[in-house]
């Protein structure tokens, strides 16, 4: 059985390290001010052990969060990324740097 288990994070890992995702990633929470509101068209590479963030032809590196490929983050510029995380509405979320006094996440949509 760990055999098997180790198999599948291996294969899920390898489709992950080959794989770029394009997202539109959007934010219209009403308590936000009208600077913060905003719209992303975002790329992300993901690769053996962390992903490639491009946000507006901005790179940054993301580390993996966890040993299953659903969690990446960068300290400095701060970015998270979450997938499949059931507390957003949508498959992917990502968190970006901004003024407002708490997180800001942005529900982001797979482009084809």
């Amino acid at each position: 059985m760990k055999k098997i288990c180790f198999v599948i994070a291996c294969l899920v890992s390898g489709v992950a390290s080959a794989q770029t995702v394009n997202l539109n990633c959007y934010t219209e929470h009403k308590g936000l001010s009208p600077d913060t509101r905003t719209q992303y068209t975002v790329s992300v590479e993901f690769l053996e052990d962390g992903a490639i963030l491009n946000v507006d032809g901005k790179l940054t590196f993301l580390t993996q969060q966890y040993d299953a490929p659903v969690a990446f983050y960068s300290m400095n510029p701060w970015y998270n990324l979450q997938i499949g995380n059931r507390d957003y509405s949508t498959k992917y979320a990502l968190g970006v740097p901004s003024n407002e006094p708490f997180a800001l996440y942005l529900s982001c949509d797979e482009i084809n």
